[in-house]
């Protein structure tokens, strides 16, 4: 399901490319379709009421971690 939000859809491609594994051809601009398995993995995230940080939040717990989310606006996180 693609956002019709550019936000989002910038969030979901920085997610994508920093989960990408330190390998070879990452250093050689190939791009590569492994992932890193994040089931059951603790990730802290903050700045996660809104924007970047709600959409990476969402994606790293659809793929199976447990999102931990900080924000200055606690209110927006509900």
């Amino acid at each position: 399901m693609t956002s019709r939000n550019p936000l989002r859809r910038l969030a979901d491609q920085v997610v994508l490319t920093s989960m990408r594994p330190p390998l070879l051809p990452a250093l050689l601009n190939r791009p590569t379709r492994e992932t890193i398995d994040l089931t059951g993995k603790r990730i802290l995230l903050t700045g996660a009421s809104s924007g970047i940080g709600e959409a990476a939040a969402e994606k790293l717990a659809r793929r199976g971690a447990r999102v931990v989310v900080v924000a200055r606006r606690g209110d927006l996180l509900d």
